[in-house]
């Protein structure tokens, strides 16, 4: 009997390690085809700011942002502008 149960356990095994790796496939072709967005706290910690800080980013317009209801969110593109615009403004230039 421990020998049925072995091959038993290991063909459940192999078979819930394929269809894990099957939903992971599938979940990352999934998450390749959707936009990537960022709520307040991530855009806070990614930038290293305080909610203040973002907020005048979004008055002076340099931070691109969705307002659905009472949230923000903001996506990738306008991550990558606003850095884009950091990385410009900041560079030192000659006189």
């Amino acid at each position: 009997m421990p020998v049925i149960d072995e091959y038993i356990n290991n063909y459940i095994d192999k078979t819930i390690e394929k269809k894990i790796g099957e939903m992971f496939d599938r979940l990352q072709r999934v998450s390749d085809n959707k936009k990537v967005v960022y709520t307040n706290k991530d855009m806070m910690q990614m930038l290293g700011v305080d909610p203040k800080t973002l907020k005048k980013y979004r008055d002076e317009g340099l931070l691109g942002y969705s307002h659905p209801y009472d949230k923000y969110y903001y996506t990738q593109q306008d991550l990558d502008r606003f850095l884009m615009n950091k990385k410009v403004r900041f560079e030192p230039f000659d006189i």
